[in-house]
């Protein structure tokens, strides 16, 4: 199983404070369907271990404010304990700013995993695949 997801339309709108889960509208996968473009989730199809990447655009964060992002595992929710993958920047200025994280880690069938982004004030999320970017394979 493998994917890539990514997010098309206008710009997200992010407000400060909260985990804002985002939802990749545009999907390539091979072997299942496994990422749901209606939910924003990965569903492990297979137990094994799995390489994630996640790739997140932000702009218009004030100066000395954060920008985070992350993978909630196993949840509806996006409290701290659910973080698998997490960034964090304390950005300089309000322009666009992005971050990349990646995790290898061993998951169960039916696991769920499903990116989110955070910033201390209200910021815009550029759109696009090079800008919002979720994917994953299986590794063994």
């Amino acid at each position: 199983p493998a994917f890539e997801a990514w997010y098309t339309g206008s710009n997200m709108t992010i407000n400060s404070g909260s985990n804002a889960g985002f939802i990749c509208n545009n999907v390539e996968q091979q072997g299942g369907t496994n990422y749901s473009t209606a939910t924003g989730k990965f569903t492990v199809p297979i137990t094994g271990i799995y390489f994630f990447a996640l790739q997140s655009n932000v702009y218009s964060v004030t100066a000395n404010n954060y920008f985070r992002h992350g993978v909630t595992f196993n949840g509806t929710g996006f409290s701290t304990d659910e973080q698998h993958i997490l960034g964090y920047w304390t950005v300089g200025d309000t322009g666009d700013h992005t971050l990349n994280s990646s995790l290898v880690r061993k998951l169960t069938a039916g696991d769920t995993l499903q990116p989110f982004i955070r910033t201390e004030d209200n910021a815009e999320a550029s759109a696009g695949r090079m800008w919002q970017n979720f994917s994953g394979f299986l590794v063994a």
